[in-house]
């Protein structure tokens, strides 16, 4: 066999092009509801797949995808957009990011690569357009808590006892509550009454429990996390209505069915009228606080100005056409002469927005306000809004209501920057937001608190604290945010979007981390980590974190005295 004679070589490399023409996203989630709309659970992590194809439909290897978010609560509209991570193509063309969500509602997703999307942008409606659609359902319920710890009630009315049902990532949720093993309810002499005695009603995502007591005393209403040992409880205290101290005013909407923020309400240009009339309602309250409707008849209506509006014998308030302004509502009950007024501050329509902004560190928060032509709160129906923020990331996003709006941004780095807002009717805001570093002051020499005060001595002039200090169980407690700006600490928690679990001081050459319910905390300092132990865990009350005083100030290497008064309680305590 001849061999072949070799005259040159050549190599040729073949490449797919790798222009990309579309962008599949898609979920591992089930559509249980068969509404294009994903199911997944608070705490628990899911997958976004995007497939990446070219324009003969083959995959793309080796193209970075970023990943967007958006988020809304339930009935609200979808917040600004938000980048939530990148992934690589693998050699089917698929780029995969795992996700967890632990505040429950709606999120919808899209992802990016080379200009090219997977959705469209978001509609201005409550929809999420081609975007996946995914909802966040509440974990498991982990707390119940009680609106009202004591209540007072009149005897032979009804009353009603709220509660609420969060996961551990303090999300609201409805439970499947039976009302003869969840709800209790005991009267004055312990007995408990049946369940055909009281009603049970989800508003508004909380447990409303109805019942009539008919005896003098304490009820004690009580409501479990089904099949736990878990409750709150309100106590109700009964009696009859006592003498009237004092008189309230409420304002509801002209068919008096539904209550109405008298902080703003508008003038419609409508030949029915009767969109421009309110009801004013008028209550007696005794020394308890116990509230009782009074009937028109028996009380006296005027108005501090009638061109802006009138108020006629039964409470109708009928606005004036054109009318901007606050006008005063006053009544006076004939019988007792108790007097009460209602401010109502009335506007025409919304012909701008005013724009607060309060900075803290990194993050701050923005209030919106619809003004008229004469300056005043304007009232518009509730609609969205969007925000263009650049590299700001926006959270807490509420959509107007009563005329009012807000959200938060978070910068990563301190400087100015851009925001505008564009209302879905075309109105339109442009501010600039400054974040600044503050320098933090230098630890102090000297404090003294007083147990029980809002005010502490600081190198001996007077600074208010945001909580009082405590002592429980013999130690003694100071609300966080104290403690770190007497140390010239920066104080920091986590998570950010529920219940406080971990709370983090740092100063230049030091490090304290300590978690809530623990009874130790971790020094790094030079590199290394200490663990410290004390008695008197990290606590939160009253929705304040507290830390132990003696554990943190010794940690910080501070010299820690107390003074007591007579009878050998603790009245003070300091550290220098």
């Amino acid at each position: 066999i001849d061999k072949a004679l070799l005259i040159g070589e050549e190599t040729i490399t073949f490449e797919a092009d790798s222009d990309v023409a579309s962008i599949v996203l898609r979920t591992n989630l089930e559509d249980d509801n068969d509404d294009d709309v994903y199911e997944a659970t608070a705490g628990k992590s899911f997958k976004l797949i995007a497939e990446v194809l070219d324009e003969q439909d083959y995959w793309v290897e080796g193209e970075e995808v970023t990943f967007y978010e958006y988020f809304r609560e339930a009935d609200k509209n979808f917040g600004t957009r938000r980048k939530i991570g990148t992934a690589t193509t693998d050699r089917r063309g698929e780029a995969e990011l795992s996700v967890r969500r632990e505040k429950a509602g709606f999120y919808a997703y899209y992802a990016r690569v080379n200009g090219v999307d997977s959705a469209d942008v978001l509609a201005k409606n409550k929809n999420a357009g081609d975007c996946l659609e995914v909802y966040v359902a509440p974990a498991s319920a982990y707390t119940v808590q009680a609106k009202d710890e004591v209540k007072y009630a009149e005897i032979d009315e009804d009353v009603s006892v709220n509660f609420v049902f969060r996961d551990r990532y303090g999300s609201k949720r409805a439970v499947s509550v039976d009302k003869d093993d969840d709800v209790e309810i005991l009267d004055p002499n312990g007995k408990e009454l049946k369940a055909k005695d009281f009603d049970i009603k989800w508003d508004k995502g909380e447990l409303k429990v109805t019942f009539t007591p008919d005896k003098e005393g304490e009820y004690v209403v009580r409501v479990y996390i089904p099949d736990t040992g878990i409750y709150a409880e309100t106590v109700v205290n009964t009696t009859e209505f006592g003498e009237a101290e004092k008189l309230g005013l409420k304002l509801y909407d002209e068919t008096d069915t539904d209550k109405i923020d008298n902080a703003a309400v508008r003038v419609f240009d409508d030949e029915d009228n009767d969109v421009n009339k309110f009801q004013v309602r008028v209550y007696e309250y005794d020394k308890n606080g116990i509230e009782r409707r009074l009937d028109a008849s028996d009380v006296y209506f005027s108005t501090s100005d009638a061109r802006i509006a009138t108020v006629d014998k039964d409470g109708v308030v009928t606005l004036k056409k054109d009318a901007s302004g606050v006008v005063t509502i006053t009544a006076v009950h004939e019988e007792s002469g108790l007097t009460a007024t209602l401010d109502i501050t009335v506007s025409g329509s919304p012909v701008g927005i005013d724009v607060e902004v309060a900075v803290d560190g990194l993050e701050a928060k923005v209030d919106l306000a619809y003004v008229d032509a004469d300056g005043n709160l304007a009232v518009e129906d509730e609609e969205g809004y969007r925000i263009y923020a650049g590299d700001l990331e926006v959270e807490e996003k509420e959509e107007f209501k009563n005329g009012k709006a807000s959200f938060v941004l978070v910068a990563e780095e301190y400087g100015t920057y851009s925001v505008r807002i564009v209302t879905d009717e075309g109105l339109a805001k442009t501010f600039d937001v400054t974040f600044v570093e503050e320098k933090t002051s230098p630890a102090v020499g000297k404090v003294v608190l007083t147990i029980g005060s809002n005010v502490a001595l600081v190198d001996g002039e007077v600074t208010e604290l945001d909580a009082p200090a405590f002592i429980e169980g013999g130690r003694t407690f100071v609300p966080v945010r104290f403690l770190a700006e007497a140390f010239g600490a920066e104080a920091d928690w986590t998570p950010k979007d529920a219940p406080v679990e971990t709370v983090t001081l740092t100063t230049e050459d030091m490090e304290i981390v300590i978690g809530i319910g623990d009874e130790f905390l971790t020094i790094t300092k030079d590199g290394e980590a200490e663990v410290m132990t004390f008695d008197g865990a990290a606590r939160i009350k009253e929705g304040r974190t507290y830390l132990p005083f003696r554990a943190i100030a010794e940690a910080f290497g501070a010299e820690v005295d107390y003074g007591t008064d007579a009878e050998g309680y603790v009245t003070w305590v300091s550290f220098e």
